[in-house]
């Protein structure tokens, strides 16, 4: 009798692990594994972009599987090079490379930018590109 306590104990305890596992690890219906919400709320996006990319992320099933494939691997070369650079960059160098990686995803309009002759400030030498990060290593 005890054995099928146990059995039963065991059971439940691996249904509970597999449902924290769904929850945490469940794929997503888009290839986006950065939350949109999370982006929203610390201002990386702004309301209309949010709505765009939960358009954009529901029109990502409609894709066949190879553009699903090929978007999936585009995004995550971007998610790795962003996860290598966040080691070397300050909290506010982190927020401009995750907006640009929601640029670069389509997920985000670039900002627009006043023409060269316009322009008073040139880029801070503290924030290195992704690229220029990725090829000092």
């Amino acid at each position: 009798m005890d054995n099928l306590h146990e059995e039963d104990a065991n059971a439940a305890a691996a249904t509970t692990n597999n449902n924290n596992m769904k929850t945490t690890r469940s794929p997503s219906p888009s290839p986006y594994a950065l939350d949109l919400r999370e982006a929203l709320e610390s201002g990386l996006m702004t309301e209309e972009e949010y709505a765009e990319a939960v358009q954009e992320a529901q029109r990502y099933d409609s894709k066949s599987p190879e553009k699903k494939r090929e978007i999936a691997d585009y995004n995550e070369a971007l998610r790795l090079i962003f996860a290598d650079a966040s080691l070397k960059l300050s909290d506010k160098e982190q927020c401009i490379v995750k907006r640009e990686y929601l640029e670069e995803v389509g997920l985000c309009k670039a900002a627009p930018r006043p023409p060269l002759s316009k322009r008073t400030r040139t880029r801070s030498k503290t924030a290195p590109s992704i690229v220029k990060v990725k090829q000092e290593e």
